[in-house]
């Protein structure tokens, strides 16, 4: 009988034990990844570079540096049929939204690039892409 009893507050004592530890446990909530693997981000910042094409030359070197509202671009057009090399630098304010970037310049003329991924961005409007060029070529890549 003695044995009996001593089983018994055992396993009470264990039960009583194992429901005061379920009370105190706390559900954590696993966090949403800020990067999905395979949906590109709706925003970036940094430096992007690359050659574009050119109907008249042998191709654009761009650098585009973003931040969340500006851009500051760098554009350097290599042997143009006129053996002159043009260099050009450009700044304003951007716009990101639905994964687009659209730059605006002070003369008014935009520029869109549709993000890619975080690392890459795909120029898709520009007086470049408007003309018929042989090479689809628009990527640019971040340094």
């Amino acid at each position: 009988m003695y044995r009996l009893f001593l089983i018994a507050a055992c396993l009470f004592f264990l039960a009583c034990d194992n429901s005061s530890t379920q009370k105190d446990k706390i559900v954590t909530i696993p966090e949403i990844p800020k990067v999905i693997p395979g949906v590109p981000p709706s925003t970036v910042t940094g430096t992007f570079t690359g050659q574009l094409p050119c109907a008249d030359c042998a191709g654009i070197e761009v650098m585009l540096r973003l931040t969340d509202s500006t851009f500051w671009r760098f554009q350097n057009i290599k042997s143009a049929k006129d053996k002159k090399h043009s260099l050009q630098a450009d700044k304003g304010k951007c716009l990101q939204e639905h994964r687009i970037i659209t730059l605006y310049k002070k003369n008014g003329i935009s520029e869109s690039y549709k993000i890619i991924s975080n690392d890459s961005i795909l120029l898709i409007s520009s007086k470049i892409v408007s003309r018929k060029s042989k090479d689809n070529n628009y990527f640019l890549r971040k340094k």
